[in-house]
């Protein structure tokens, strides 16, 4: 299992620095990401795994602040196909998730394919299942959000979009 550290020779500081006054760090406080992606990594047990992705969709719904582990704060459709995976299911997900976060370069296709189908039939969108692979392996799969449209935008055509359409 490889640790995933932040490359500062791949970020730019005054990337950084421009972006970091927009970023609410008491909604999404990054130590809350961390700690719970990792955990969700370590996890050698399906349930543990279970809690750590509930707790990192609090986290996507800017709930961590009021996360209290076997208390739901998120929105119910976000939560809800998480939450009802019992026993063979949740042993499936969470061979499926592992394939992910071990997976060496010539398996990391097949690995994210076979997650990514697991995730279509529980979700509707693609919002959650992307933000999961992300939990999965951050070191290869960012996030695309709204926050991340708008950076684009700003990088490469100097638009500031204060709420995405």
């Amino acid at each position: 299992m490889r640790p995933v550290r932040p490359s500062s020779d791949l970020i730019n500081p005054d990337f950084v620095r421009s972006w970091e006054p927009r970023y609410d760090t008491r909604k999404y406080p990054l130590d809350f990401l961390l700690r719970h992606g990792a955990s969700a990594r370590n996890a050698q047990r399906s349930e543990i795994l279970k809690d750590a992705l509930v707790a990192l969709l609090h986290w996507k719904d800017g709930k961590a602040r009021n996360f209290v582990p076997g208390e739901s704060h998120a929105k119910p459709y976000t939560l809800r196909p998480i939450l009802a995976l019992h026993e063979a299911a949740l042993v499936e997900f969470a061979t499926l998730f592992r394939c992910m976060v071990e997976a060496d370069d010539k398996g990391f296709v097949q690995c994210t394919q076979n997650l990514l189908d697991r995730l279509r039939g529980m979700w509707s969108s693609v919002v959650i299942p992307a933000f999961v692979l992300h939990a999965a392996r951050p070191d290869k799969l960012p996030i695309i959000d709204q926050h991340t449209v708008r950076a684009y935008l700003w990088l490469t055509r100097r638009q500031f979009v204060e709420e995405p359409t």
